[in-house]
């Protein structure tokens, strides 16, 4: 499983900002939306946890730097 969004959460939750830039959240999470709708075909839940749990964990990066300017979660 890549559930390569939660360290970067984890960190978000400890240090109180993302430190990731607006084009690599948006990117990351246009790329996980399309794997994700690509991979309802196959219906293989292992792969569909993993995208719904990076989604999750983006939209809330994504928060994060809304809310705090990317320095304040």
């Amino acid at each position: 499983m890549a559930l390569c969004a939660i360290p970067e959460v984890i960190e978000c939750l400890r240090k109180g900002r993302t430190g990731c830039s607006w084009g690599l959240l948006v990117l990351w999470l246009v790329g996980e939306v399309c794997l994700f709708a690509v991979e309802l075909e196959q219906m293989y839940m292992p792969r569909l946890f993993n995208y719904i749990v990076n989604i999750l964990c983006l939209i809330y990066l994504i928060r994060c730097k809304v809310k705090g300017g990317g320095d304040k979660c």
